[in-house]
């Protein structure tokens, strides 16, 4: 089993002090604690010293818990799904896990961790691709399709409400296929006919959709469909549809992130994702028949 955790919650984690009721609550279950890399990275962005070796603390003992796995962002996840079927989420190699815990080691007790961390930034961006191009870019050309394909705010809002894995937007799904992944070998026919093989796919095309839907209709707009009323954008929507299309394989998706969190269970609800999301409260206290 698969527990899933965003920035949000490893920011809570640090400032409560709540890791070892979280691995207690993931060993309980038999299960694996699961970061992606680029939460890794930006959980080691800041350049506060004492914030950086009380996540640096966090981290190293979540590598010693024997529970914990980091997985390598979703970029490679969608290419390994387009050549096979990927039936839990890929981790990162041991020469990459190994890396970031040698580094981490470091930092504790350094005088001047910010100035490691560099370095430990500069080694591990070179053993990471960069993801596609930047969500400014792709904001471009979502509303330059939009408007070639003459979608207004209502026509947005019917896609919304009747959305589910055979339903997705064509459209969309060839941006994502052909702009972001660059395979043009593959139809979007290829994903509709059988969802379900294609599982972070369809999160990830369901979790863009909601945001393109948010960019691309304005906030007077958004009377023109009931489901609209509930759209909100916020900068950083792009790398959390990222973060949380990774989870498709996840049992919970645990976001201190509100507008995520709605954003998944709406998806779920749709079929869309099969995972539960909620705050790291919740799951702390959540029973084992809720994930059945």
């Amino acid at each position: 089993m698969e527990f899933h955790l965003d920035s949000s919650t490893l920011i809570k984690v640090v400032h409560e002090d709540k890791l070892q009721a979280l691995i207690r609550v993931a060993r309980e279950r038999g299960a694996n604690l699961y970061v992606a890399s680029p939460v890794i990275d930006e959980l080691l962005a800041g350049d506060n010293d004492s914030y950086l070796r009380s996540v640096t603390k966090v981290l190293l003992a979540l590598f010693d818990s024997g529970c914990f796995r980091i997985s390598p962002g979703l970029e490679p996840v969608l290419r390994q799904e387009l050549r096979e079927p990927v039936l839990e989420t890929p981790i990162v190699s041991k020469d990459f896990r190994r890396n970031y815990r040698n580094g981490l080691r470091q930092l504790v007790g350094h005088p001047r961790p910010t100035s490691l961390l560099d370095e430990l930034r500069q080694r591990q961006g070179k053993m990471k691709g960069p993801w596609g191009p930047a969500d400014a870019t792709i904001s471009e050309a979502i509303k330059a399709q939009l408007k070639a394909q003459g979608m207004r705010a209502h026509d947005i809002g019917v896609e919304l409400a009747q959305l589910n894995p055979a339903t997705l937007p064509s459209w969309l799904l060839e941006l994502v296929l052909h702009r972001l992944l660059a395979r043009t070998d593959v139809p979007t026919s290829q994903i509709l006919e059988q969802p379900g093989r294609y599982p972070f796919l369809v999160a990830w095309t369901g979790l863009v959709f909601l945001w393109v839907a948010a960019l691309g209709v304005p906030a007077e707009h958004r009377t023109q469909h009931p489901i609209l009323s509930a759209l909100r954008t916020n900068r950083n929507d792009y790398l959390d549809a990222q973060i949380a299309a990774e989870a498709a394989r996840a049992a919970i998706l645990v976001a201190e992130d509100k507008g995520l969190i709605d954003r998944c269970e709406l998806l779920r609800a749709r079929g869309c994702i099969q995972f539960h999301s909620m705050d790291l409260d919740a799951f702390l206290r959540v029973k084992q028949r809720t994930l059945n």
